[in-house]
């Protein structure tokens, strides 16, 4: 299996990334990939692998390129919804520390203590909403959506805890959208992606004419993970095992879902984005090369879009749960080092006294989702994020 740098690996740390790269492949953690390096300002790119199994398309799977794109899967968090948050912060028209039912007074729900769920509660994954709810096997916008959260029990009172929670930044999604009065995927694009020159990141590719020529990562064939978790929660519904007033599901709702069957390609993974919110969402959807992803970081080692102050206190610990911590949208690891990942297979990492930049993109869950890719991050943070190494 051949590794192909852009120019000639040279360091230490290019050497290992790509050691590991090959690794993942040969231990059947993902197909294939795109990595990128950068250290002080230099940038290099690697691919490998390729972009799908030959049994599935029945002819020779072609390799990956520099210019792949990839359902960036939860990544979105930090690509968009944070840096959108942050800016309209820095234009006054929100604070970190406004309830959220200023903007979605929707969201009172019925308990006052929900009323008390803050802008940084949402960005900190510390407002108590639970991490995902099946809503996409019947809920098909974004105002039955909220309706859906706004009645969802807290599985923790404000500030108690870390519960990584997707129904948080759909919340942080719709704030933005409605100070703003425009589309999510509009505001990311005249407030992220034109400034910085991401010419590539979009939601929604298939909707664009070059999708068509464009080299596309695949990802699971169908739904079949989201929809063993959906059954897991409606056999846990039917039990009574969660709290009263949860979500309700039953086994006729579920199975009247028109489930993908083929490789998904072009079109969002994450089943709440792709059937409930047509495709577009402050949690997942976003879709991107490596190439803007590069030109996104920059933002964070130059400081050049968003106020020093604000970019800060985003990779700083805002909040602590046992072994976890979180900035603002980012997750903390050791020894300074912050960053996200995304079930597709993505992550990125950085680490500002070192001055250096990791962005990892593979298709992890193609043609299924694999296990290993957790304890195969934990190597690579540890491998390229240590001082010692030259």
């Amino acid at each position: 299996m051949m590794v192909k740098w852009e120019k000639v690996a040279t360091t230490v740390r290019e050497q290992m990334l790509a050691s590991l790269m090959e690794s993942g492949v040969q231990q059947g953690i993902f197909p294939g990939g795109v990595a990128c390096l950068i250290q002080e300002g230099a940038v290099n790119v690697l691919t490998c692998g390729t972009l799908s199994q030959e049994s599935l398309t029945g002819k020779l799977s072609e390799a990956f390129r520099s210019d792949t794109l990839f359902d960036l899967a939860s990544l979105t968090k930090v690509t968009v919804t944070l840096p959108c948050i942050l800016l309209s912060v820095q234009e006054g028209k929100l604070r970190l520390d406004d309830r959220v039912t200023m903007y979605l007074p929707e969201f009172s729900g019925f308990d006052a203590i929900r009323k008390d769920i803050t802008i940084h509660h949402l960005l900190t994954h510390t407002s108590g909403l639970p991490a995902w709810r099946p809503y996409f096997t019947i809920l098909r916008s974004k105002e039955a959506y909220l309706q859906a959260i706004a009645a969802e029990p807290l599985e923790r009172e404000p500030g108690e805890t870390i519960i990584y929670s997707d129904l948080g930044f759909m919340l942080l999604g719709w704030v933005l959208e409605r100070i703003w009065g425009e589309r999510l995927d509009r505001i990311a694009q005249r407030l992220v992606f034109d400034p910085l020159g991401m010419r590539t990141a979009s939601f929604r590719p298939r909707d664009a004419e070059e999708i068509r020529n464009a080299s596309v990562a695949p990802t699971e064939l169908g739904n079949e993970f989201e929809r063993g978790m959906a059954l897991s929660y409606m056999d846990k519904f039917e039990s009574g095992m969660l709290p009263e007033g949860s979500f309700g599901l039953r086994r006729e709702q579920l199975s009247g879902l028109n489930w993908r069957r083929e490789p998904i390609c072009g079109e969002v993974h994450d089943a709440n984005c792709y059937y409930g919110l047509q495709g577009i969402s402050g949690h997942a959807g976003l879709f991107s090369t490596v190439w803007d992803l590069e030109r996104y970081m920059k933002m964070w080692g130059k400081l050049s879009l968003i106020m020093e102050p604000l970019c800060q206190s985003a990779v700083r610990c805002q909040a602590e749960s046992g072994t976890l911590k979180r900035g603002l949208g980012w997750e903390l690891y050791a020894n300074e080092l912050y960053g996200h990942t995304g079930f597709t297979g993505t992550s990125i990492y950085r680490h500002d006294r070192m001055d250096m930049t990791v962005i990892i993109l593979t298709n992890r869950i193609h043609p299924v989702v694999k296990d290993g890719m957790i304890e195969w991050r934990a190597v690579l943070r540890q491998a390229l994020f240590t001082s010692q190494t030259d």
